[in-house]
Formats: C-alpha cells, structure tokens, sequence
C-alpha cells in the first residue's frame, strides 16, 4: 500500500467516524444551549472538505497525482491535529 491510499483511508475513516458525525451534531442541536458550537462549524467543515480528494485518490484515474497526494499530506496533519484538541478539549 502506497502512501497515497494510506492518507487516503486515514482522512476518510476520521472523518467518518468523528469529524462528521460531529458536524450533523452541531447542525442537530443549533450549537447547543447557548450556540457557541457554530463557532466550531466553520472548521469541522472544512475539515470535511478533506474527504474529496481523499476519495479521488482511491480512484485509477487520480492515483499518481502530486498534487493530491500534498493536499492529502496536508490534510492529514490538520485533521490529526484537531482530532486531537478536539478529543482533549471534550475531557
């Protein structure tokens, strides 16, 4: 496995199992009591953005580009590094 469908897999699974799930929370719930989780909306969206060319680089056709491969880097990074304030931050 090449590090391209390896970053790939990764963005997808954490978005799919936190990022996501977390964004439909927020949008759910108007924020919560007082609203202040729709400060954090912006970035968990973005954050989603993520998956598109994470899902083009599992495909035949997209695979050898350079340029996706950096943004998945890229991605990788952020999304790792939000997983963890936002889990550290939940305690």
């Amino acid at each position: 496995m090449n590090i391209n469908k390896f970053t790939g897999i990764l963005i997808i699974g954490m978005n799919a199992f936190y990022f996501i799930p977390e964004t439909v929370k927020i949008i759910l719930t108007g924020g919560g009591p007082f609203g202040f989780g729709l400060l954090i909306l912006p970035f968990t969206l973005f954050l989603n953005l993520f998956t598109i060319p994470s899902i083009l680089i599992l495909t035949n056709k997209y695979k050898n580009r350079k340029i996706l491969t950096w943004i998945n880097l890229l991605g990788l990074f952020i999304c790792a590094f939000c997983l963890g304030y936002f889990i550290r931050s939940a305690e």
